[in-house]
């Protein structure tokens, strides 16, 4: 038996004390060779630092840009280990997984290669992660907002993007507009696979933190290294792979919890560069939902009825917001209707067969597009 220690209390009986995580910056990137080093360098420069920073990169010039990213950046912090790799495949997924066999930080940053941390960001949600002894969360992303922690020094550079995708704060909308999102499913992506959606109370010990439970984790997440690097990103997404990071969260939630941490900024830019037409991203957003639903559904039937019902609203939804946008086109309705119609051929398919056919359809849709 082990000894009482000196107040009496036994070892087990002793309050469970954080320790001090590391972070590693992971980052995929595909043709983005003028903003990638901006989010390596926001990173770097966190109050916080990472002890690691690994990028998997598939553009056909990979080396001409890892020789400029480590000029830049390895000889100045001898204290980060820098690894930069060529992809074993172009595919976001299987470049998230190529990133996590090289992680060796307990918490991997995973940005997007257009997301800048500002300064404070890594360390606010670092303290959370250690506050939380008995990993409850899994995932936890900072708050995205419009103005990036470089913009005075980006200013007036016209191949530097000084504008990021800002979050509308939905709760402040009107009645209507919240009634007609809730109807037209707008506020619904990758719906559940087992048909359930919880957001389980947050435990007590970082509830001081002001973390918003969520459902998932957004792209540019943090993930505790082991779970996400078990459970592996879907390889079968191509490119642009719409759904990963919710396919990731449905996977890995009956693991823990999810939460946006508002003391945690980061900036995800309105960058050029590697992008696909409108109306491909439409389509492959829709089919990827299919797809992931035929693997990993725990009711293909039901997730069938919901998806139709679900792109039925969307084709009514994505045909407004088009016109609005006086999209004439209508490039986000045609990909909902696409969906619609091939949906029966995805659900007739196993997931064996799904996964044998699905990559190349999605890179014959890839190599049709325009841009």
């Amino acid at each position: 038996m082990r000894e009482q220690l000196a107040s009496g209390t036994s070892e087990a009986e002793r309050p469970v004390q954080a320790h001090r995580l590391a972070w590693s910056l992971t980052v995929c990137t595909y043709k983005r060779e003028k903003v990638l080093p901006r989010c390596i360098r926001c990173a770097i420069e966190s109050t916080r630092r990472p002890s690691e920073v690994i990028i998997v990169d598939a553009s056909p010039y990979w080396q001409t840009t890892r020789d400029a990213v480590l000029a830049e950046f390895e000889a100045g912090n001898p204290d980060i280990n820098f690894v930069y790799v060529q992809a074993r495949r172009a595919s976001l997924t299987a470049q998230r997984n190529q990133g996590l066999e090289m992680t060796s930080g307990d918490i991997a940053f995973m940005l997007d290669d257009d997301s800048l941390l500002y300064p404070d960001a890594a360390e606010r949600i670092m303290e959370v992660f250690e506050a939380d002894v008995t990993h409850s969360l899994v995932s936890l992303t900072p708050m995205f907002v419009p103005v990036p922690p470089d913009a005075a020094e980006q200013a007036g550079k016209a191949d530097q993007p000084v504008k990021g995708h800002g979050g509308k704060d939905e709760s402040k909308s009107s009645f209507l507009r919240r009634w007609m999102r809730n109807f037209l499913w707008s506020n619904k992506q990758l719906l559940p696979y087992d048909g359930r959606d919880a957001k389980p109370p947050l435990p007590e010990a970082i509830r001081n933190f002001g973390v918003i439970p969520a459902l998932f984790s957004t792209g540019s997440a943090c993930f505790r290294t082991a779970v996400v690097r078990e459970a592996g990103f879907e390889e079968m997404l191509e490119r642009y792979a719409a759904g990963e990071d919710w396919d990731i969260c449905e996977r890995i939630k009956h693991r823990g919890q999810f939460g946006f941490v508002p003391a945690a900024r980061q900036c995800h830019l309105v960058a050029a560069g590697g992008r696909l037409s409108q109306a491909t991203v439409s389509m492959l957003t829709y089919f990827n939902f299919l797809a992931l639903h035929v693997v990993h559904s725990t009711d293909p039937a039901r997730s069938q009825r919901q998806y139709r019902q679900m792109l039925w609203r969307r084709l009514l939804s994505d045909t407004l917001s088009d016109l609005a946008k006086r999209r004439w086109k209508l490039p986000r309705a045609r990909g909902a209707w696409r969906a619609l119609k091939m949906m029966p051929r995805f659900f007739a398919m196993s997931p064996q067969e799904l996964r044998k056919w699905y990559p190349q359809f999605q890179r014959e849709i890839i190599a049709a597009d325009n841009g």
